[in-house]
């Protein structure tokens, strides 16, 4: 029984510093990304990283994001490409972008942004949506 409430007080330790560390992150706003991306020039593109389920980024997404789910990021390093490049991540709410962003500072990235208010917010807010 102590083992059980152990490992349920560690899921719940990380859970809340996964959601403290999403609010803590530097975020930008949809309508600043929306201004980083039209004056994107060549050498400084940014890459959106969709991290929800391929079920969720088949039914909308932010236009140019690619998808990789949370859970699959060990496995997808090298599509992100340099640790440099500037990477925007969002997910539905903000849990998973915390956690894929977390996970991308322990691997060494270090341009890395929250999207504020993730996909419910860039959808509530009539943003423009990509299906494929």
């Amino acid at each position: 029984m102590k083992n059980i409430t152990t490992l349920v007080m560690g899921i719940l330790l990380l859970s809340a510093t996964c959601i403290t560390f999403a609010e803590e992150n530097q975020s930008i706003s949809a309508n600043d990304f929306l201004s980083l991306t039209k004056s994107n020039d060549e050498h400084s593109k940014v890459l959106l990283l969709d991290v929800r389920t391929v079920n969720e980024f088949n039914n909308g997404h932010v236009p140019g994001a690619i998808n990789i789910p949370v859970a699959e990021l060990p496995d997808a390093l090298a599509k992100l490409g340099d640790k440099s490049q500037q990477i925007v991540v969002y997910c539905r709410s903000g849990v998973r972008a915390g956690r894929a962003i977390h996970f991308l500072e322990q691997q060494g990235f270090q341009n890395l942004l929250h999207l504020e208010g993730d996909y419910l917010a860039w959808e509530e807010n009539a943003l423009p949506i990509e299906k494929p």
